[in-house]
Order: C-alpha cells, then structure tokens, then sequence
C-alpha cells in the first residue's frame, strides 16, 4: 500500500468525525468518503480491509474521545485499563469498516468501475451501519445520516428512508463525486460532467421537496402541553447524602411551576433522584398532591426491583387521582454501562456496572398512557412512546412504539456522565431525527442538558444550555399517521442487500473462469 493511500483512508475517516458534533459541519459528510473510495479503488481486497478498517479507527477514535474520560471518572476503572476498553470498542466498530473497504475492494477489481460504485452506496448502509444494530446488543451511534439533523429541509426525507436513507443520500453523493473526478483521460485527470451534475442535483432536488413541504401547513387537533424537568445534578453530587433533599426539592419546585402554567404532562429525566419511586411513600405523596392540584400526570425514572430478584432501568407514570398506573422498562441497555455483554471474556470491564448495576432488559418497548385521559377525559387518552437513555438511537424501537400506537415521543436521559464533551450534542441530534422520521412531537427530559422539544419535521423548538437548571414546555400535538419510515424501518437496509447480493452475484459470474490444470 502507497503512503497515499494510508493517507487518503485517515484523512476520510478524519472529515466523517468533523461532521458530527462538534464541530458539526454537515457539508463535509458529503465528499468525507471520496478519499477512501480513491484509497481502494485498485488494491487487493485484503489491503481493502486495512484501509478501511484504519479510516474506521481513526473516525470512532475521534466521534466517541469521550468514552475513556466517562469510564476513567465514574466506571471505576484506572485510565490505562479506560482507555482500553475505549480503545477496545474503537477497534470492534472499526471492523465494520474494515468488511466495507475489503468488499468494496473485491467490486473495484472484480467488476469494474461502475458496479462497484453502484453498489458503494449499499455496502456503506448495510456493512457500516445496518449491522452495528446487532452484535452484543448494538452501538448504532455516528450513522451518516446523522450529520444532516440541522438541514431541515432535507430532514424532511427521513419520514420516508429514515436514517438510513440519510445515509444512502450522502454516501451516493460522494460515490457520483469520486466518479467524477476518477476518470482518466489521455491528457491525465478529466471532470466527468455527467456524474458531477447528479452529485450537485440530487440533494438539491431532495432539498427542495423538503422546502415544499415545509410551506405546507403543519396541521391541525387538540394540543397537550408537555414539560420537560432539567435538574441539573451532576453526577458526582448525586450520591452525597447531603443533598439529596436539596435535589428533590429543586425538581419538586419545577415539577409546581409546570403544573401551575397548565403542563398536561411533566417529565422528569432518568434517575431523578435517589429514591426510588415505589420504595418512596413520601416522594410518590408529594408527587400525587402536585398531580391531583394541577390535574397533570407525571413520567419519571426510577429503579424497579422485579419480583424474582434484580432491576430494571424504568419510567413510571403517576395520573391524578390515581397513583402509579404504568410502567415501561428499559429495553436496550447501555453496554458497559448497564450490562456486560460477554460477561465471562470481558470480565476485566465488571467494576464499570459495579458503579451503576447491572440492570434486566424489558421484555417490550409498548407506549405508555393509553388509558390516562392528558389534558382532561373531553380529550381522551394520547398514548405516548417512551426511550430512556440511548435507546432513542435505535430507529426500530422507536418505529416500534409508533406502530404500536404512539402519538408523539418522549426521551429521559443522565447525560451528566458525558460532561461538556460532544456527546449531548451527538445524542441530540440522534433524537431530532427520531422526530423527523416518525412524524411525532419529541420531548426531552435530560439531568443536565440538553432538554428540548423537537416537531414531526425535526425543527428544534427549544433546547437548554448544559448544567442548567430548566423547565422546558411546549403545546404538542399527538398524531396517529404512520410514515413510511415507522411503518417500514427496515425498507431500505432490505433494498441495500438486494442490491448488493445482486451487484456480487453479477461480478462473479461476468469474471473469466479459471482454465483447470492437466
């Protein structure tokens, strides 16, 4: 491998980590992977597996700096041992990468040109991002599709690929870039005008639809207003007995303000406080008198202990009048942080869920609220969808609730752990596109930031500063369509391995065959 080549790889795995927060400059995703198509157009599938596997480290090692300080400062864990399992999970994820960069290699060699390139797009979305939903529980975080959540016109395409189709979009748009500049001519390096022109039309002409939608009216029903508590706890005062009282006096006084300015629904973040909600007579009492006074009801995070033994990470809901009526445990936990998956390898990582405990997974990510009447009986039940923590970066479980009836989101995070670091910035952005591809109200409850609401065309409302105390609150409406992203999640990761399979297929037949000795 030329040094040119290890240098075009780092340099593309360079431009895709400036295009999330922070910096955030979208634009660059759109010619980030030009360079790494140039670095395995030629070289043997192996060498394609180094190259990608290099532009991959160097991207997650960039995007996520922020995991060795978080387990260094709260995993219990010294920074040698912090930095290797950061270390670790840069290296996992950047095997994805590597299997993009030895096929797209194979296609380059094999099949020329032009099925390579077509077939580039889907590769990137199946191989790099698709999959990640799935071993060891997944780690879907930094798609490219992300990099678009402050393009809101073009946003608007989400309801009908999701973020994956985001991501199909920019990665087609660097493939007809590299087509363009690639072809060679008696003279040297000649511009393909043809290729160019597509790559320079096709996000203007999905643009411009997002504009036309836009102007559209927004729509019209009945509205609920929901707040969202920011009580900005940080997570190494949390745990001292000396102020506790002074925490749940602080969301009490927030959680009184919303309800005296008409909030139909107050959110609390995760892990509010230290008591838990069904252990707490007194926390559940003061509570239900502010529900009751204000006919408002109430979602919080809270621990549930299950009656076999162990816990869930869960949001309850408390209606006036009425107590506790619902539940929704925490589906997909965080790896590492709430559980260790390969327990018995990995066993060197137990002292990090030793700090926070090592949870049970929900059985079901259900709505909660379908027979809790938000906003007075005349207006009937709204039955919302719930994601706790980093669950809102799994579009499926999402897509999920909707389907199941969801009429608009809400999110309750800690992000306390991440600091002032990008990481809030990166989870936000994940959760405004889980707004736009749904077609549903968001609403954010985060401990320290960043807390906001977000419409069902991915236009951020609000959003708070971090380690600040806020109250957030906003008139929603519920909705019951159904876009083609919520009802269909898998549409296009489904129609990238048909094009692959399709596009391998076609190259291993058209090569020559071997002629048999003897």
């Amino acid at each position: 491998m030329s040094r040119g080549r290890i240098a075009a790889a780092a340099l593309s795995g360079i431009l895709c980590a400036q295009a999330f927060p922070y910096p955030d400059i979208g634009l660059l995703a759109w010619v980030a992977l030009v360079p790494l198509l140039a670095a395995l157009d030629g070289v043997r599938p192996s060498r394609g597996a180094l190259l990608g596997g290099l532009q991959g480290t160097i991207f997650f090692a960039a995007l996520l700096y922020w995991i060795p300080p978080v387990i260094a400062g709260y995993g219990g864990l010294s920074w040698p041992a912090a930095v290797g399992v950061g270390g670790l999970l840069v290296l996992v994820l950047s095997l994805f990468h590597a299997a993009f960069g030895a096929v797209q290699a194979w296609l380059f060699r094999a099949g020329g040109g032009r099925a390579a390139l077509f077939a580039a797009p889907a590769a990137w979305v199946l191989l790099c991002e698709w999959c990640r939903l799935w071993p060891v529980g997944g780690f879907p975080w930094g798609y490219l599709g992300y990099t678009q959540h402050a393009s809101i016109p073009l946003l608007q395409a989400a309801a009908w690929g999701g973020v994956f189709g985001l991501s199909l979009l920019v990665v087609s748009v660097n493939v007809l870039l590299y087509a363009a500049l690639a072809s060679r001519g008696a003279g040297g390096l000649r511009l393909r005008r043809a290729p160019l022109a597509a790559a320079l039309v096709l996000p203007a002409v999905i643009w411009g639809a997002g504009w036309l939608f836009l102007r559209a009216p927004a729509g019209t029903g009945k509205t609920l207003s929901v707040a969202a508590i920011q009580g900005n706890v940080r997570q190494d005062e949390k745990w001292q007995g000396e102020n506790r009282e002074a925490i749940l006096e602080r969301h009490l006084k927030l959680t009184g303000q919303a309800a005296t300015a008409g909030a139909d629904l107050i959110l609390w973040p995760e892990s509010s406080t230290v008591e838990g909600i069904e252990s707490s007579a007194s926390l559940r009492h003061r509570l239900q008198q502010i529900a009751d006074r204000a006919s408002a009801a109430i979602l919080l995070g809270s621990i549930h202990r299950l009656p076999g033994g162990g816990y869930t990470n869960a949001a309850f809901l408390l209606a006036p009048g009425r107590g506790l009526v619902d539940r929704y445990d925490k589906v997909r936990l965080v790896p590492f942080g709430e559980t260790v998956p390969l327990r018995s390898i990995l066993f060197f990582v137990e002292p990090l869920v030793k700090q926070v405990g090592a949870f049970t997974p929900g059985a079901d990510a259900r709505p909660l609220g379908r027979d809790v009447a938000l906003g007075g009986r005349e207006r009937g039940s709204a039955p919302f969808g719930v994601a706790i923590c980093y669950e809102i970066i799994y579009p499926q479980l999402i897509a999920r609730q909707v389907r199941l009836g969801a009429t608009f989101l809400t999110t309750i995070t800690n992000d306390a752990w991440f600091g002032r670091s990008a990481a809030p910035a990166q989870h936000f952005a994940m959760a405004v596109v889980r707004a736009a591809e749904t077609r549903r109200w968001l609403v954010r409850a985060a401990n320290t930031g960043i807390s906001g609401v977000v419409t069902p065309r991915g236009e951020v409302v609000v959003a708070t500063p971090l380690f600040e105390t806020r109250l957030v609150q906003a008139a929603i409406r519920p909705r019951n369509d159904l876009s083609w992203a919520a009802r269909y999640p898998h549409a296009v990761p489904g129609s990238c391995v048909m094009i692959l399979i399709a596009v391998a297929v076609t190259t291993a037949a058209r090569r020559p065959a071997k002629a048999i000795p003897g």
